[in-house]
């Protein structure tokens, strides 16, 4: 049993509700399933504040009509990627990260891909995409993928909010969340510090930096919104 994998947290969960066993209620799969959910509120949350934490390598994406359109591709559920926040697109690898091509002008966003504006096909290379995928949900066999392995701590307390809840004791339900809450901001404050620190290291000045620094601090940008480096002058 590795730090805070799904096992881990698993018996954590039940630990943090004094219900240490698979005979007490809840049972394995609804502690998962509370797991789950609290994966998803901080990969969202993360996804919208401190998104590079949370992105995986660029993905080349593929058009399925020509280059009219260029999906996000499928998860492992078959579902369609409908990327989380902030999205970021490059013609090459080599562009990333002070090429971006230009929303609007290069490309739109259309939920699960990207359109190539004025009925026009893509030209050139790529497009290459960096952005986060939705999590699956968390099973013995389905790993949690938050990042880093230390922020998964948050998900223990938000499944026990959950579980007390489920057990009708709002008092403890309510005590949970607030720990949720503060290892949360505790991560987030880490994760803002580090990326602020590769922004200003690759060469991006303040006013170039991605609105989702901001996000709680000042509330410029949209939640949600997708966003594009600018690299004016």
């Amino acid at each position: 049993m590795a730090k805070y994998d799904s096992a881990d947290l698993l018996a954590l969960s039940r630990q943090e509700c004094r219900q240490p066993t698979t005979s007490d209620y809840p049972l394995d799969a609804d502690v998962y399933e509370m797991l789950s959910r609290g994966q998803e509120d901080v990969i969202f949350r993360l996804g919208v504040t401190v998104p590079d934490s949370q992105y995986g390598a660029p993905t080349l994406l593929v058009s399925a009509d020509g280059g009219y359109t260029f999906p996000f591709g499928t998860d492992s559920d078959t579902n369609a990627i409908f990327p989380i926040g902030h999205v970021e697109i490059y013609r090459t690898l080599d562009a990333i990260p002070n090429g971006p091509c230009s929303p609007v002008a290069d490309f739109m966003f259309e939920g699960n891909l990207i359109r190539v504006p004025n009925n026009m096909t893509w030209s050139g290379p790529g497009p290459y995409a960096r952005f986060i995928t939705p999590p699956l949900k968390i099973t013995a066999s389905v790993q949690p993928v938050v990042k880093p392995v230390q922020a998964r701590e948050a998900l223990i307390y938000y499944a026990a909010a959950k579980i007390w809840r489920l057990l009708g004791n709002q008092e403890n339900a309510a005590a949970s969340m607030q720990d949720y809450e503060r290892c949360f901001a505790r991560n987030q404050l880490a994760l803002r510090t580090q990326f602020a620190a590769m922004e200003a290291a690759a060469g991006l000045s303040a006013p170039q930096r991605s609105w989702a620094n901001d996000i709680g601090q000042n509330g410029s940008g949209p939640a949600g919104t997708a966003y594009i480096y600018s690299t004016g002058p």
